[in-house]
């Protein structure tokens, strides 16, 4: 069974500035996989799969000093969210309901960032 937790947090000022770079980070990542999955649709009528996007957020996290800074397990979640879009886009496609995935802004919802905790533990500070 899937559990899912959902705390409010106190950050301190320098953890304030973490969380808003790497939800930053995260919503530049979906918009350049996003574009990327818009152009190669375009040009030959085929999206990257979720797996190739995947894999190709290795040589990306590499070259890109700002992806290194954010965990692997949070950046494949943005790429899961990305396939998701995909995947809601074309199924209204066939329903003939169709609108095209949009970027992501600051503004249009919640910042999340989700990652996978396989231990169930978790550290806080009282700082």
């Amino acid at each position: 069974m899937k559990r899912a937790y959902k705390y409010r947090i106190y950050p301190n000022r320098e953890q304030e500035e973490k969380l808003a770079k790497t939800l930053n980070t995260c919503r530049i990542l979906y918009n350049h996989m996003l574009a990327e999955r818009r152009d190669k649709y375009g040009n030959d009528g085929r999206s990257p799969s979720f797996y190739e996007q995947k894999r190709g957020l290795v040589n990306t996290k590499n070259t890109n000093h700002y992806l290194q800074d954010v965990h692997s397990q949070v950046l494949q979640d943005v790429t899961l969210r990305i396939n998701r879009t995909f995947n809601a886009f074309f199924d209204r496609a066939r329903k003939k309901a169709s609108g095209m995935a949009r970027s992501d802004t600051p503004a249009s919802r919640d910042a999340t960032a989700t990652t996978v905790s396989h231990t169930h533990n978790m550290r806080t500070d009282a700082s």
